[in-house]
């Protein structure tokens, strides 16, 4: 499974979603899905959501508190449960609200666990 998976699993949730990091001027609200950080040193992992640690990370952006979590709310409900590939995703609220250059995100945690009850 590769992030680009994880991008399109979330093509229910009407906003634009980007990879990594957003482009410069991307306009509010978005997503930005990127792999979870595995070492202060050497950063994340490119584009390998399950290289290390079976996890990532969606960042829900909004022009305030209640918009980023409300984005981040729709994103946990659309992606789980959600079959990708051979896993089964599970989303949980990493924190929610918090102001980042005069914006404000959510954080969704999302764990890949492969396979899933039939």
């Amino acid at each position: 499974m590769d992030i680009s998976e994880i991008t399109a699993a979330l093509a229910p949730v009407p906003v634009p979603h980007h990879e990594g990091m957003a482009p410069t001027g991307a306009r509010l609200p978005y997503t930005v899905s990127r792999p979870m950080l595995v070492d202060p040193l050497t950063g994340a992992i490119n584009g390998d959501a399950i290289g290390w640690d079976l996890s990532f990370t969606i960042y829900c952006c909004g022009a305030s508190v209640a918009a980023s979590f409300n984005l981040a709310q729709a994103v946990i409900a659309t992606l789980h449960g959600k079959r990708v590939g051979d896993s089964t995703l599970a989303a949980s609220l990493g924190y929610a609200g918090a102001p980042v250059e005069g914006q404000y995100e959510s954080q969704v945690t999302v764990q890949i666990n492969r396979g899933s009850i039939q």
